[in-house]
């Protein structure tokens, strides 16, 4: 086993592209689907909330690199400071505005060939099996993202899409707090990436608040998030900010029901962890609620309540076993009832994102949680068409031919620079 400063160091990943692996933390790539609202239609208009004054995401076609005169590598008026990660279909670095490095923001890159060869099959609206690709998932996010405007929400302020270039870059915003903890694969359980920083009742009530908070707008503009656990809570400064939209799905106001899991599964809900209450769909709601929930309970006990061998065995311990709260813990009866609410095994009796906020533990030494939320309305729209035209048209018109040339690596090594736009290789 490795020691956990090497994991420490590897952890302290602000923003990074998760790989996919067989690992139980994350499902296998075939495994995830992408759900769909059973009523939604592809051109159905979606209502949704989000404050007025917010500036739009800027959508940028020039993708211009170059060094400054420091030798550092630039995109546009971006600076690029630091490698944050790597994941399946691209990296994410840390970067400022040329001139002010004040400005900060991590910018995840993506190759849209690489996206576009990763294929799978799933469900459309009228429960047809049909191919998609990851390119679309990245649409979709982007999608939502360009509509979300939150402070417990990372933000994205611009796309940079070259159509004659294989890189999309998403510039999103930059959380210099990063995870509060990371899971110890070898050890099962979740360890603190800062070891002097206690994790009070006073401090969790407020990270908690937080998610409650980014939760309850998403969830009141008819999006799921579908991928709630610590490494997707990053701080800034005091402030929790929920990431990662990639599986993020727009639901119906009453019918959120998901045919399909996606996420991760030690977060999975029981109902979607048992093939006869799955077989019918869940709610995309109730299952973001249980999520959150466990989410709390790692935050809190740095474990979570279900584990197993493999696989099936975290699946049947989620669906048949009751929530043990650790007897030898100095957490308050408060915040266990209040965790304990939260983690109904039963969907119904499950309480939404505004009954949570009105739990006295969480509202025991702040001002009124739902009170808050309330204030931070203003109405939006997500539509098909969004999705459709989350980047450039002409882009998706050379995503083929770029597919077709990229297809294998010697390919790849031949290709040089496209009409002036250098490729960005970070070390």
């Amino acid at each position: 086993m490795g020691s956990v400063c090497a994991k420490k160091k590897e952890a302290r990943i602000n923003q990074v592209i998760h790989d996919q692996s067989a690992s139980p933390y994350m499902p296998d790539q075939q495994t995830s689907l992408l759900l769909r609202d059973k009523k939604t239609q592809p051109q159905t208009l979606v209502q949704v909330k989000i404050p007025k004054k917010n500036k739009k995401v800027r959508e940028t076609v020039k993708a211009v690199t170059l060094k400054n005169n420091e030798g550092q590598k630039m995109l546009n008026d971006y600076v690029f400071d630091e490698f944050l990660g790597q994941g399946a279909f691209g990296k994410v670095k840390l970067a400022h505005k040329q001139g002010d490095p004040s400005k900060r923001y991590a910018i995840k890159i993506l190759k849209k060939s690489k996206l576009k060869r990763q294929r799978e099959f799933v469900k459309d609206a009228n429960g047809n099996l049909v191919v998609k690709d990851a390119l679309q998932d990245v649409r979709k996010e982007i999608a939502i993202m360009k509509k979300i405007r939150h402070k417990n929400l990372i933000q994205l302020y611009e796309v940079i899409d070259n159509p004659t270039c294989d890189k999309l870059f998403m510039v999103l915003e930059f959380a210099e707090g990063g995870q509060l903890i990371e899971w110890d694969e070898d050890e099962g359980k979740f360890y603190k990436l800062n070891e002097d920083e206690e994790l009070t009742e006073d401090v969790l009530s407020s990270l908690f608040r937080d998610c409650i908070k980014g939760l309850a707008f998403l969830h009141k503009n008819k999006i799921v998030h579908r991928d709630l656990k610590p490494q997707n809570v990053l701080m800034s400064g005091k402030t929790a900010k929920i990431a990662d939209f990639g599986v993020s799905q727009v639901v119906g106001s009453k019918n959120d029901v998901l045919e399909n899991t996606q996420g991760t599964y030690y977060f999975m809900p029981p109902e979607a962890c048992d093939k006869e209450t799955a077989k019918d769909g869940y709610s995309g709601r109730a299952a973001d609620i249980w999520a959150l929930g466990i989410t709390f309970f790692a935050f809190t006990y740095l474990n979570v309540p279900f584990t197993g061998n493999n696989i099936p065995d975290i699946l049947k311990n989620i669906s048949q076993n009751e929530v043990v709260f650790p007897e030898d813990s100095a957490i308050s009866d408060g915040l266990k009832e209040f965790l304990r609410f939260i983690l109904n095994k039963d969907p119904k009796q499950r309480p939404t994102v505004n009954e949570i906020a009105k739990h006295p533990w969480v509202n025991q030494s702040s001002a009124n949680l739902l009170d808050e939320m309330v204030q931070e309305e203003k109405v939006m729209e997500v539509s098909q068409v969004d999705i459709d035209n989350a980047f450039s048209l002409v882009s998706l018109m050379k995503i083929k031919s770029w597919a077709q040339k990229w297809r294998t690596e010697s390919n790849l090594k031949k290709s040089g620079p496209q009409n002036g736009v250098d490729e960005i290789e970070i070390k």
